[in-house]
C-alpha cells in the first residue's frame, strides 16, 4: 500500500487564501506578493520563527517595511497597503 502524504500549506499562503486575496507566492510559500491599485506589497516569513516582514514597494508615498509577530495581521496590512482591502480606522478596530 503506497504511503499517503499530507500536504500542508505554508502559513502565508493559507492566510491569503482564507482572506480571499489574489496573490502570488514562492514555490515554498516563504513569501507572498499582493498587487493592487496602490502598489505592491510582499510578506516574507521570518527565517527564525513565526513572524513576518512586510515590505511595500511601488507606492506613490514611498516604500516601507514593518515586522509582525503573526501571519494574519501581516497579510491584512499588506492587502490594505496594496489597495486590496479598505483601510481600518482606529475607531473601527476598537
Amino acid at each position: 500500500m503506497p504511503l499517503q502524504r499530507t500536504v500542508s500549506l505554508a502559513p502565508l499562503v493559507r492566510a491569503a487564501q482564507q482572506a480571499g486575496l489574489p496573490f502570488e507566492s514562492s514555490p515554498t510559500g516563504r513569501w507572498i506578493r499582493l498587487a493592487g491599485q496602490q502598489g505592491v506589497a510582499y510578506v516574507v516569513q521570518d527565517a527564525w520563527g513565526e513572524g513576518c516582514l512586510l515590505m511595500d514597494v511601488d507606492r506613490h508615498d514611498g516604500s516601507r517595511t514593518e515586522h509582525f509577530l503573526k501571519v494574519e495581521p501581516a497579510v491584512q496590512a499588506a492587502a490594505r497597503r496594496a489597495g486590496l482591502l479598505p483601510a481600518v480606522s482606529f475607531a473601527e478596530a476598537g
